[in-house]
């Protein structure tokens, strides 16, 4: 991982301990029942949020794989073995 992006992971972690402190500190001073309220909102747009990045992550990965080849180096092993298997060179060792 490059400084760039090490730098934006620990950015990235200490703004949402800061957010998730002072949603605790709001939640905790309030009414339970407007703090309920509200908390059901913040669930709301967090899911939402969640939902934006996964339908991201779908999309980009399928566009990868279609330009991607596809690795078939595990298949060609299994293919040696198998057709080895076939003309009985695979032997168990007690014969």
């Amino acid at each position: 991982m490059s400084q760039r992006a090490t730098l934006w992971m620990w950015v990235g972690l200490v703004a949402a301990a800061a957010v998730a402190g002072g949603l605790g500190v709001l939640l905790f001073t309030m009414d339970l029942d407007e703090a309920d309220q509200l908390a059901s909102v913040i669930g709301m747009f967090i899911g939402l949020a969640g939902l934006g990045v996964s339908i991201y992550g779908l999309v980009r990965g399928r566009s990868e794989d279609a330009a991607a080849p596809p690795d078939r180096a595990g298949a060609r092993w299994w293919y040696r073995v198998l057709r080895r298997v076939g003309k009985g060179s695979l032997r168990a060792e007690s014969e």
